[in-house]
């Protein structure tokens, strides 16, 4: 599993820079996910208590801060294997792999968000294609997104 804090920092961070929030969402008075209204108290904070650079106080309701927190941990946890296996650094995937990818697989898919582009090509992956979590840094900070595992297919 990956460092504590490691999923709710990259979480926040997609939050950040994600489409833009309501002013209900920014005020954290609804769930920046779904509809749902938060009354004081409800709900989780996004920040985790950490400091805003801006006026924003994001929350979600459990439910969502939940399954969208398991897809980020369900990615870190992927990658974090592919970079430590001996046999899936060689391209020859061991069977903890297929665990792993099924079970982030299924986080997005409890999200609505079953289809992942490659950012490399920029083609949407099938399910029978082979692909993987791929965490990069840019001026903005850690990214997470997809790519093919190996070279990307010819159109």
């Amino acid at each position: 599993m990956s460092a504590p804090g490691v999923a709710e920092t990259l979480l926040l961070a997609i939050v950040e820079r994600g489409p833009a929030l309501s002013v209900q969402q920014v005020q954290g008075n609804a769930c920046v996910w779904c509809p749902a209204v938060l009354l004081p108290g409800d709900g989780v904070d996004i920040r985790g208590g950490r400091t805003a650079e801006r006026d924003w106080w994001p929350h979600a309701c459990k439910a969502c801060y939940a399954n969208n927190l398991r897809s980020v941990a369900t990615a870190l946890d992927w990658n974090d294997h592919l970079l430590g296996c001996a046999a899936c650094c060689q391209h020859a995937p061991c069977s903890t792999v297929g665990t792993l990818r099924a079970a982030h697989i299924e986080a997005r898919r409890r999200i609505g968000r079953p289809a992942v582009w490659c950012r490399e090509c920029l083609r949407v992956m099938r399910s029978d294609e082979l692909w993987q979590p791929h965490l990069w840094q840019s001026r903005r900070g850690t990214e997470l997104s997809y790519r093919h595992a190996g070279t990307c297919p010819q159109p």
